[in-house]
């Protein structure tokens, strides 16, 4: 369902399901399995429906907001990278370049 970019638990996922469905979001019911045991199948109830289309125009809201968040990095990142070619004379610095410095670096010694 979802690529694998989310690792299902399939422990939590039942949880989570009983949960809906004591909310009344989901219906279940045995069925018969082709091979083994019954099986529990889930249907979403109409009430769930409407909370599964509110939950979806929040996270559309999500994703335009991250975005967007995004875009500006890109326009920050961009306008720096320029502001770097009109300076040819600086150095540019990856994060693997730069020096940090503890306390003990600036603690003097006894002769």
């Amino acid at each position: 369902m979802t690529g694998s970019l989310v690792p299902a638990d399939p422990g939590g996922l039942y949880r989570l399901l009983r949960r809906l469905e004591d909310d009344g979001l989901v219906t279940s019911a045995w069925a018969e399995g082709n091979h083994g045991p019954q099986r529990r199948q889930y249907q979403v109830t109409p009430e769930g429906r409407e909370t599964l289309t509110q939950w979806r125009e929040h996270l559309q809201q999500r994703a335009a907001t991250l975005r967007a968040i995004v875009d500006a990095i890109d326009g920050a990142l961009d306008h720096t990278t320029e502001a770097n070619t009109d300076q040819p004379d600086t150095p540019q610095r990856g994060p693997e370049q730069c020096q940090t410095t503890t306390e003990a670096d600036h603690e003097e010694t006894a002769p």
